[in-house]
């Protein structure tokens, strides 16, 4: 019996022919690496193992005997002055039939089938306060077998440089990073009320997270289902609940008059401050709900958007408002608190890719008339549309096809409009660059280094807490790509668990940050040298035809893993040095 133990990058993703788990894509290197991260950052790599016999590999010092009596325990222990961080990477079915790796375990300990293997992800956190210089140690693995001693099977010898360069707090991120809470689908998952204190519980580990990142906008529904559950209820082969509610209830009185409780909405909001997650707040349900004649989700009100709102009785049932008037002194009651709280000049009414402009244009009127100082954010697919709006909107956020596809009409809109803020978007699609399950790690990257290039702000994507009906078995929600609808799962505690998908996206925010610093620091040639090395294919308008995808990712893209640690490592040395001049 033996067993392969190697290192692989942080972006190496497992890939498992799930119908034979002896096929994937892991072939043995090597035993050592050489890590180099700056502060405030974080280092990691993946520890590879295969063995020929079944076992079960602990990642912890508890003692572990398995239900099956054949299996060995292979037990990974770390010497050195750093403090790692170990997870499990889970394995998930894609809509291609294979198995990839995705999800930061919580378990200390996963069982391992004979010759497939399975990875660790190794991290070591970098505090802002930590020395520079050069770290090192050694990672031992070793195997045992019911009442046997351990063995010492292989060891990985790793380096770590800490250069001295400090990346901003993630609240101080140049970076507008705009990740959709879908607050009402981890209660579901949880099992608890909507909004009742354990939801909040549970929800402020989720806003931690988001805050790591360095999140900029609070999702803020406000009346009810605005996506009308991302029409689930046409999904009839792999039904799951999708559907997000108001965090704002109200009531009639006796007298015919309404009462608003935004305490919820209140609450929701001050702990993402809490967490510095306060530069916008983005207040979905007033604009551009979606709707679905066919299935009964119609417009049932007297205004041209469907507003549904919520109310109870004096005799303690629910109606939803229908009339105009109702409907047009609860907006202007909204506005009102945002008003009264000091947030107006934070609020954005975000519409959610509006087709039919001439009903939108009705509803920007309306709600211009009954809240003059809202402001407005949309994320939408073609330049046409910012033709049309750009008198009315503040905020633009457009999809990577629509980018694409009209690259060099954009570029001069970026360099010349300088009065509103422009981010970018994928969701569902295009297929490449992306973010979902089957994505190379690096498209992650990529789309920063793109989004530097162009200009833009931020970036947006819908998902993070989307998750179909039972999310830790089968991560696949069709019609969307498996991964589309999440970047984290939910724990058997509810505790968020994080993905190299999460990872990805945390160290392109990192790469769009460093870009900044150098630009900052007057090294805008460093920042041109980084977009020749990452952006090898600047055909921007072939990649996409309007929704549909030609290239694959290495025709968009010739840069590998060291061509993303060459460019930081490039930038590490002009910081270090600019610092030494000050």
């Amino acid at each position: 019996m033996s067993a392969i133990v190697a290192v692989e990058n942080e972006a190496f993703k497992l890939k498992i022919n799930a119908a034979d788990k002896t096929s994937h894509n892991f072939t043995s290197r090597s035993h050592c690496i050489a890590l180099t991260a700056c502060r405030n950052s974080f280092a990691a790599f993946q520890i590879v193992m295969q063995c020929t016999f079944r076992s079960c590999i602990n990642l912890s010092d508890a003692p572990w005997f398995s239900e099956y009596s054949d299996a060995s325990v292979l037990s990974v222990r770390h010497d050195g002055k750093l403090q790692p961080i170990f997870n499990h990477i889970g394995m998930h079915l894609g809509d291609d039939g294979y198995l990839y790796g995705d999800c930061l375990k919580s378990d200390a300990v996963v069982d391992a089938e004979a010759d497939v293997p399975a990875s660790v992800f190794v991290r070591f956190e970098i505090p802002k306060d930590m020395a520079p210089g050069e770290y090192s140690g050694t990672f031992h693995v070793f195997s045992s077998h019911l009442f046997d001693d351990e063995v010492l099977v292989d060891r990985i010898r790793y380096t770590l440089t800490v250069k001295d360069v400090v990346l901003p707090d993630p609240r101080d991120h140049s970076l507008s990073l705009d990740l959709w809470q879908h607050n009402c689908n981890i209660a579901r998952k949880a099992g608890v009320a909507n909004w009742c204190d354990r939801h909040f519980e549970i929800m402020e580990q989720y806003i931690k997270t988001l805050a790591h990142l360095g999140q900029s906008s609070v999702t803020t529904v406000v009346s009810e289902i605005p996506w009308s559950g991302q029409r689930c209820f046409q999904n009839k082969e792999t039904p799951s609940n999708m559907f997000e509610y108001s965090m704002v209830s109200i009531r009639q009185e006796p007298d015919g008059s309404y009462t608003y409780d935004y305490s919820v909405l209140d609450r929701y909001i001050e702990l993402c401050f809490q967490y510095g997650i306060d530069k916008q707040i983005d207040i979905f349900g007033l604009i551009n709900n979606w709707v679905s004649e066919d299935d009964g989700f119609s417009n049932f009100t007297e205004t041209p958007e469907a507003i549904r709102i919520r109310y109870r009785m004096p005799d303690g049932s629910f109606h939803f408002m229908k009339k105009a008037a109702d409907i047009e002194n609860y907006i202007k009651a909204l506005y009102g608190h945002f008003l009264e709280k000091g947030w107006l000049e934070k609020a954005r009414v975000v519409a959610d890719e509006p087709a039919d402009h001439e009903k939108f244009k009705k509803s920007l009127e309306m709600i211009k008339r009954l809240a003059p100082g809202f402001r407005y954010k949309a994320a939408f697919g073609k330049k046409s549309f910012y033709d049309e709006f750009q008198d009315t909107i503040e905020d633009f956020c457009v999809i990577l096809t629509g980018l694409t596809t009209a690259a060099e009409e954009w570029q001069r809109v970026f360099q010349e409009d300088k009065k509103h803020n422009f981010t970018f978007y994928v969701c569902c699609f295009p297929r490449c660059p992306n973010t979902y399950l089957f994505s190379n790690l690096l498209e992650t990257r990529y789309l920063a280094i793109l989004a530097d290039y162009f200009g833009l702000s931020g970036f947006l994507r819908w998902n993070y807490t989307v998750w179909p009906r039972d999310p830790g078995r089968d991560i696949r929600y069709p019609p969307f790509p498996a991964g589309d609808t999440n970047f984290v799962y939910p724990g058997a505690d509810m505790q968020p668990l994080l993905t190299l998908r999460y990872m990805a996206l945390r160290r392109s925010i990192e790469d769009y940050e460093l870009l900044t610093m150098a630009r900052s620091a007057g090294e805008t040639q460093l920042a041109e040298k980084a977009h020749g090395r990452i952006l090898t294919n600047r055909l921007f308008s072939r990649f996409h035809d309007e929704w549909n995808t030609f290239l694959n990712f290495e025709e968009m893209s010739a840069a590998t893993y060291e061509d993303y640690e060459k460019m930081r490592k490039e930038i590490y040395s002009v910081l270090e040095k600019a610092a030494s001049i000050q």
